[in-house]
């Protein structure tokens, strides 16, 4: 498991690459991506559809599944996968 990158509130602003990095390294076949919401809403934004189909689009170039993106929240957690936002 790697983490790494801290947001404000509402808001982080990474890359892909950032995100894909630490599979490449460790020459994973996949991953999950799992962030939190400290607000407690467990709603995906348009922003973290937007993030997980790039990041899903890079790995799929690259050859690296993702195969989930959990959101988290003192209320439990949300899986985009199951949503069909993935």
């Amino acid at each position: 498991m790697t983490s790494g990158l801290i947001g404000s509130l509402n808001t982080t602003r990474t890359h892909p690459r950032e995100i894909l990095q630490p599979a490449i390294v460790c020459s994973a076949l996949g991953f999950i991506l799992v962030h939190n919401h400290p607000s407690g809403s467990l709603t995906p934004s348009q922003d973290d559809v937007d993030f997980t189909r790039a990041v899903k689009r890079a790995s799929e170039i690259i050859g690296i599944g993702l195969y989930d993106h959990l959101i988290v929240s003192e209320h439990g957690y949300v899986s985009l996968k199951e949503k069909g936002l993935l």
